[in-house]
């Protein structure tokens, strides 16, 4: 590529950034395809599930659980299950939830019950938003016009699903517990506000920037480098929470196999292994630390010899803009 000289170094901290992002998308996009595997594997296993609890679909289990609830975490649960639903990702994840739901007695009781189902159904709602950011990245690598109409359709769903969630918490008055569930989706929200105000598409930033002259190719630079900061921590985020989520699926397996209607039923290891995941799941929903995915970052840019950062946003304005919700 050929920059005015006193771009050079800016061109190639922007090169640094898009190849960066550009790997963490192929993570989050080889996650999503891990989790298609996984689904298509443990939908049969929770089938068998439901029939040897005498369950016909998932719904009757999900109806059971609600009922159980109180009338606030109903309303922020049925809310979540809702946005599961309505989305167009192709990855139903309230088998999962259901899965998890019929866990072996004792698991599942008591004065927090209420608190573990809407876990598992804010982790069945984490499980979707993911899903939806590794079909945009697929979408991305066919070009801007795929990329416009998924990231279009993605941050409306988002948006939806932020709305129905915080109504049902004012509703219910459990604002808290649903917040936490809308923390991801208004970070995808503000994922593509950041990322389509400097081009869907990174790979092509650089080459368009290159083709403007005059004093306007440094200003582009530096709103493609300021750009593509947060937005690069975005995808960290995402690739974080989908190595949480692939984890959890790979515990399913064993959860599954030993459940009524597994490959080796043993109700003590269902047990062990289910109070382990809704624990785990738990633990996972509570936000990921961007301060230290953002240090771990510069840390990785500052091991290239040609690094420049002269002209890089602050470490804490990079996670503010990453941070602020739509």
């Amino acid at each position: 590529m050929v920059f005015y000289p006193d771009n050079e170094k800016r061109a190639t901290r922007l090169q640094q950034l898009v190849d960066s992002m550009a790997n963490l998308q192929t993570d989050v996009k080889n996650i999503g395809h891990r989790m298609d595997e996984k689904n298509a594997k443990y939908r049969p296993a929770i089938n068998a599930l439901l029939k040897a609890h005498g369950m016909a679909t998932v719904d009757d289990v999900i109806n059971a659980a609600a009922a159980k609830m109180t009338p606030g975490d109903k309303k922020v649960f049925e809310a979540l299950i809702k946005t599961i639903k309505d989305t167009k990702s192709d990855f139903d994840t309230t088998y999962f939830v259901a899965g998890l739901l019929l866990a072996p007695e004792g698991v599942l009781s008591g004065s927090a019950y209420g608190k573990a189902v809407l876990n598992i159904a804010r982790f069945g709602v984490r499980m979707v938003n993911i899903k939806w950011m590794a079909n945009f990245f697929k979408a991305a690598e066919e070009g801007s016009r795929a990329a416009t109409i998924a990231a279009t359709e993605i941050a409306a769903e988002a948006e939806a699903a932020e709305r129905t969630i915080k109504e049902a918490g004012e509703a219910g008055e459990e604002l808290s517990e649903a917040t936490k569930a809308v923390t991801l989706a208004g970070r995808i929200s503000t994922f593509f506000k950041i990322l389509g105000a400097i081009g869907l598409v990174i790979t092509v930033i650089a080459g368009v920037i290159e083709a403007i002259v005059g004093a306007e190719q440094k200003k582009k630079l530096l709103e493609a480098i300021h750009g593509l900061q947060p937005a690069r921590l975005s995808t960290a985020f995402f690739k974080r929470e989908g190595t949480h989520i692939i984890s959890h699926l790979e515990t399913l397996d064993l959860y599954l196999a030993a459940m009524p209607g597994g490959a080796e039923p043993n109700p003590e290891l269902a047990a062990r292994v289910a109070r382990k995941l809704i624990s785990g799941i738990a633990e996972q929903n509570a936000a990921i630390d961007l301060n230290a995915l953002e240090t771990d970052l510069e840390i990785q840019d500052h091991t290239s010899a040609l690094f420049y950062g002269d002209d890089d946003l602050g470490h804490e304005a990079v996670v503010a803009a990453a941070s602020k919700q739509s």
